[in-house]
C-alpha cells in the first residue's frame, strides 16, 4: 500500500497521529511520500509524532520525506529499527541531523547487523558536513557494506 501526500493536502503531526492509530493500515504500508520543498510542509511534522507513526510500519520499503526539518536522531533510529524491509530513505531538510545522528545510526547498525539490512539508498539532503560528520559517514559506510548509495550534502 502506498500513501502520497501532495499539495494542497499536507501531512502534519495531526495526520500522523491519526495514521499511527490505524495499525492495520500502517502494517500494510510499503511506500510513504510526504512533504513539499516548495511549501516547507514537512516542517509541520514533529519528531515525536513521526516516531509513533513509523513504529507501526514494519513493511515500509520506500520513504521520501521532503522538508522534514524536525526529524533528528530519534526518527532516524526509529526508521531503521522499525522498518526491516526498508530499501530507500530520502529526507530533505535534514539540517537537525548532525554527526550524532549519523554516528548513532552507524553504532546501531554495527551492534545489530540486521538493522537496515535491506537499505541500499540513503539520501539525507541539507546535512551539514563537518569533520565529525565525515567520520560518522565513513563509519556508517563501513558497517553498512550493503549501502550502495549514500548522499549527504549541504548547499
Amino acid at each position: 500500500m502506498h500513501i502520497y501526500f501532495s499539495s494542497p493536502f499536507v501531512c502534519d503531526s495531526a495526520v500522523l497521529d491519526i495514521l499511527a492509530t490505524r495499525l492495520t493500515l500502517c502494517a500494510r504500508l510499503n511506500t510513504f511520500i510526504a512533504g513539499d520543498a516548495d511549501t516547507g510542509s514537512g516542517s509541520r511534522v514533529s519528531e515525536q509524532e513521526f516516531v509513533q507513526f513509523i513504529r507501526n510500519c514494519p513493511n515500509m520499503k520506500l520513504m521520501s520525506l521532503d522538508s522534514h526539518t524536525q526529524l533528528g536522531k530519534d526518527a532516524l533510529l526509529a526508521i531503521v529499527e522499525s522498518c526491516p524491509k526498508l530499501e530507500a530513505l530520502r529526507i530533505t531538510g535534514h539540517d537537525r541531523g548532525d554527526h550524532r545522528a549519523l554516528a548513532a545510526l552507524a553504532t546501531a547498525c554495527e551492534s545489530n547487523p540486521d538493522l537496515a539490512k535491506n537499505l541500499r539508498d540513503l539520501n539525507l539532503t541539507d546535512q551539514h558536513i563537518s569533520h565529525d560528520n565525515e567520520r560518522a559517514i565513513k563509519k556508517l559506510q563501513k558497517v553498512c557494506l550493503r549501502l550502495l548509495r549514500f548522499f549527504s550534502w549541504h548547499p
